[in-house]
C-alpha cells in the first residue's frame, strides 16, 4: 500500500466518509448521450432541426389525429340520418349519456404520454411500455366500474321518457350500452395512442387512426344502410366504431 492509499484509508477509516477522487482518477473521458432515432416515425432527440420545424413535426400528425375523432362521429350520425330522425336523436343522447362517466377515463390515461416523454428525454425509452401497461390496467379497472352503469342507462332514458316515447328510450339505451360496454376498446387505444405521442412518434397514431376511420366507413354502410331493419341501425354504428377505435 503507497502513501496515497494509506490516505485514503484513514480517512475512511476514521472519518466515515470516502475521499473525492482527484479529476486524474477521474478522467474526461465520458459515454457520449445516446441520440435517439425515429424510425422515420417522429423527431430524434438531438436532432439539428429549429425548435419550430421540431415542434411542427409532432405537432401536425396530432392535430390531424385529434381532428379525425370528430370526423368520425360526424360521418357516423351523418349516415345515421339516412335512418331516421329518432335514431339520430337516440345516437345523440346515447353517445353523451355513455361518454360523461367515460371521459374521466379517457382524461386520466393521457398521462401517459407525460411520463414517457419524460424518460425519453432522460434516455431511458425502454421505461416507457411500462407506463402503458399500467394504463391498460387501469382501463380495464374502469370498465368494471362503468358495467353498472350501462346496465342502468335502460331505466334512466324509460324514466326521462319512457311513457312519451318508448322507441326512443329503447334505441337511447341500446346504443348507450353498446358504447360503454365497448369502452376498453377506446380507453385501451388511448393509452396506446399516449405512448407513442410521448415517444415522439404521432404519425403512427395519425395512420392508424386514418385505416381506422376507412374501416368505420366501410362498417357503417354495411351495417346501417344496407339492412332493411331501422330498428337497431343505431346502435350499429357504434359496433362498428369498436373495431376501428381498436
Amino acid at each position: 500500500m503507497n502513501r496515497a492509499d494509506s490516505k485514503d484509508y484513514l480517512e475512511r477509516e476514521y472519518t466515515g466518509v470516502a475521499p473525492i477522487p482527484s479529476e486524474a482518477a477521474i478522467g474526461t473521458d465520458f459515454p457520449p448521450e445516446p441520440i435517439l432515432s425515429d424510425r422515420g416515425l417522429g423527431v430524434p432527440i438531438g436532432s439539428d432541426l429549429s425548435p419550430f420545424r421540431e415542434l411542427w413535426t409532432i405537432a401536425w400528425p396530432t392535430i390531424l389525429t385529434m381532428t379525425s375523432y370528430t370526423v368520425m362521429q360526424f360521418i357516423d350520425a351523418w349516415m345515421v340520418s339516412f335512418v331516421g330522425p329518432t335514431e339520430v336523436a337516440a345516437q345523440g343522447n346515447g353517445g353523451i349519456c355513455s361518454f360523461a362517466p367515460l371521459a374521466f377515463a379517457l382524461g386520466m390515461l393521457t398521462v401517459v404520454s407525460t411520463f414517457v416523454s419524460q424518460n425519453l428525454g432522460a434516455g431511458h425509452p425502454e421505461r416507457a411500455p411500462r407506463y402503458a401497461w399500467n394504463a391498460l390496467w387501469i382501463a380495464v379497472v374502469f370498465w368494471v366500474l362503468l358495467i353498472p352503469f350501462g346496465l342502468a342507462l335502460p331505466s334512466i332514458f324509460y324514466y326521462f321518457h319512457g311513457n312519451s316515447d318508448p322507441v326512443l328510450a329503447q334505441l337511447e339505451s341500446q346504443y348507450g350500452q353498446i358504447l360503454v360496454f365497448g369502452s376498453i376498446f377506446a380507453m385501451a387505444s388511448r393509452s396506446i395512442s399516449h405512448l407513442f405521442f410521448g415517444l415522439h412518434r404521432p404519425k403512427v397514431v395519425f395512420i392508424a387512426t386514418v385505416l381506422g376511420n376507412l374501416a368505420n366507413v366501410g362498417a357503417n354502410y354495411a351495417l346501417i344502410l344496407d339492412r332493411k331493419s331501422t330498428r337497431l341501425n343505431s346502435s350499429h354504428t357504434d359496433i362498428s366504431r369498436m373495431p376501428s377505435s381498436a
